[in-house]
């Protein structure tokens, strides 16, 4: 009887064995998927932080390439333009200007905004003709909002705080505008 008992242990011990064994199995299936999945997703997320580094370095390189090539080269241009037209506007706050006085200067300021458009918003075009447009209509906007107060007798301009209105604020956004699409430009491709 003794033996007996002994054997039905033992073959309990067998059975438990083997479902142990299928566990095991099991749990090291799931650790092989999971090193799996982990390898190729750590994988795929290197690649895409390589792939955003790389971009963001190219980016930066154009960037630079085009301030070196088209920008620094023309800075004294961009800020001489902006020197004359605060130049060209200051002649507006005497008050009693004439009408051929008034057209005068609206010949002067055609003639600073078309030479500004000349000598640096036309050699952007190559670069890319959206930007170079883009700051050809900031430079018509400019003109136009300046050449309404050189045609407009009846604001008082003689008055710093209306001129700075009227006239010098319109002309900072505009610089502002100018240097920051520059400074901000990254339509290379």
């Amino acid at each position: 009887m003794h033996f007996d008992f002994y054997f039905d242990c033992i073959q309990l011990k067998e059975e438990s064995v083997a479902w142990t064994d299928w566990i095991n199995v099991i749990i090291a299936i799931i650790n092989v998927s999971l090193v799996v999945y982990i390898f190729w997703h750590q994988r795929k997320k290197d690649a895409d932080e390589r792939k955003f580094q790389i971009d963001s370095k190219s980016k930066e390189f154009k960037h630079n390439w085009f301030k070196e090539i088209f920008v620094l080269p023309k800075i004294e241009i961009i800020n001489n333009h902006f020197i004359q037209i605060e130049k060209i506007t200051e002649k507006l706050k005497p008050n009693g200007l004439t009408v051929r006085q008034r057209n005068n200067m609206d010949k002067l300021l055609k003639a600073e905004f078309r030479n500004f458009s000349k000598e640096f918003v036309e050699l952007l075009y190559a670069v890319s003709s959206q930007f170079a447009k883009k700051l050809q209509d900031v430079s018509d906007l400019c003109l136009d909002k300046v050449q309404t107060q050189v045609h407009s007798p009846t604001k008082a301009l003689s008055v710093d705080a209306k001129y700075n209105e009227l006239v010098l604020d319109e002309i900072r956004t505009y610089r502002n505008e100018i240097i920051s699409n520059i400074y901000t430009f990254e339509d290379l491709n």
